[in-house]
C-alpha cells in the first residue's frame, strides 16, 4: 500500500505531500550535499575543483529522485516497480518530470569530472542552451494535437531559449554580486507565477510546475544555512539544481498557452518568462551597490507584484479535479 495514499488524507494535502513536501525535502537534502563542495576562491579559475565528486554526485541524485519521486507519486506507481517501465504519458510535455531530473545529473556529473573552473565554463554554457532547446523542442512539438498552431509554436520556441538563457545568465550575475542567499527565490516567485496561470486551466501542469516550486524551495532553504559565491559562471553550486528549473520554468509558462480557453495579454506572458532578468535588471540600475537586505526586498515586490497582477486580471480558478 501507498503510504502517501491514505483515505483519510484529504486530497488537498495528498498534493502538498506529494508535490511540495516530497521535492522540498530532497531539494534540502541534496542542495545541502552540493553547498558543502569546494568551489574555486574569485581569480582562481585554473584552481582545480576539488573534493567535490561524491557530494555533488550524490546531492545531484537526491534532488533529482525528489522530482522523480514526487510524479511517481502522483500516478501511485512509486512503490510498484513493475510499472515503471510501462510509464506512458498522453502529452509529451509531462516526460519534463523526468527529463529535467536527468538535467540534473547531467550537470552535476559535468561539474565532478571537468575539474578546472573555466573549462567547466566552456562546456557547461552551450549544454544548458542546447537542453533548453531540446526540452522546448519535445514539450511543444505535439504535431498530433497542436496541428493548426505551427506559428505560435515557432515563436514559443524562439522566446523560451531566449527567456531560458537569458535567465540562467541573470540568476548566476546576482548570485556572484552577492545574492546567492536569496537569487533561486527569485525562480520560486516565477514558478509560482507560472502554477498560478497553470491551474487556472491545466491542473497537471499546475503540479509540475508545484513539484519544481518545491525543489526550488528545498534549494533556498540550503542556500540560507549555508553561504556560497560563485566566482565563475555556474561554478555556483546551487546552479546544478536551479538552471535545469530555469528550463523547466519557462517550458511550462510557454505550455500554459496552448491550454488556455483565452490567451493571456503578451505583455504579461513575457514578464512572467522574463521575470529572473527584469529582477536582475531592476537590481542592476536601483540596488547593486546597497543593501543586499534592499535588494532582496525589491526582488520580492517584483514577484509579488507579479503574481498579483495574475490573480487580479485572469479568472480564479476552479478546480475540475
Amino acid at each position: 500500500m501507498n503510504p502517501f495514499e491514505d483515505p483519510s488524507v484529504s486530497f488537498e494535502n495528498q498534493i502538498f505531500i506529494q508535490r511540495l513536501a516530497v521535492p522540498g525535502v530532497a531539494g534540502l537534502i541534496g542542495c545541502w550535499l552540493l553547498l558543502t563542495t569546494r568551489y574555486a576562491p574569485e581569480g582562481a579559475e585554473d584552481i582545480p575543483l576539488d573534493g567535490i565528486v561524491g557530494r555533488t554526485i550524490l546531492g545531484s541524485l537526491v534532488c533529482a529522485f525528489g522530482l522523480i519521486a514526487s510524479d511517481f507519486l502522483q500516478r501511485d506507481i512509486l512503490f510498484k516497480p513493475a510499472k515503471w517501465l510501462a510509464l506512458d504519458s498522453s502529452y509529451r510535455w509531462k516526460w519534463m518530470a523526468i527529463g529535467i531530473p536527468i538535467v540534473i545529473v547531467i550537470v552535476g556529473l559535468l561539474r565532478c569530472f571537468v575539474r578546472k573552473p573555466n573549462r567547466y565554463v566552456a562546456l557547461v554554457w552551450p549544454c544548458l542552451v542546447s537542453l533548453a532547446v531540446g526540452t522546448l523542442f519535445f514539450c511543444l512539438m505535439e504535431e498530433d494535437t497542436w496541428g493548426n498552431v505551427w506559428p505560435a509554436i515557432i515563436q514559443s520556441l524562439a522566446l523560451g531559449v531566449v527567456a531560458s538563457t537569458l535567465n540562467i545568465a541573470t540568476i548566476d550575475n546576482l548570485a556572484s554580486s552577492g545574492a546567492a542567499r536569496w537569487a533561486s527565490l527569485v525562480l520560486v516567485g516565477q514558478l509560482g507565477a507560472v502554477a498560478a496561470i497553470a491551474f487556472q486551466s491545466y491542473g497537471s501542469l499546475g503540479e509540475w510546475a508545484l513539484a519544481c516550486i518545491g525543489l526550488a524551495l528545498g534549494a533556498s532553504l540550503s542556500g540560507f544555512l549555508i553561504e556560497s559565491r560563485p566566482s565563475v559562471f555556474a561554478n555556483w553550486q546551487l546552479s546544478t539544481v536551479l538552471y535545469p528549473l530555469c528550463i523547466a520554468a519557462v517550458a511550462s509558462m510557454c505550455l500554459t498557452g496552448f491550454f488556455r480557453s483565452e490567451p493571456l495579454p503578451i505583455w504579461l506572458n513575457v514578464s512572467i518568462l522574463f521575470l529572473p532578468t527584469i529582477v536582475w535588471f531592476v537590481d542592476l540600475i536601483f540596488m547593486r551597490d546597497r543593501n543586499n537586505w534592499l535588494r532582496a526586498s525589491l526582488a520580492a515586490i517584483l514577484c509579488g507584484v507579479a503574481l498579483a497582477t495574475i490573480l487580479i486580471i485572469t479568472k480564479a480558478f476552479e478546480s475540475s479535479w
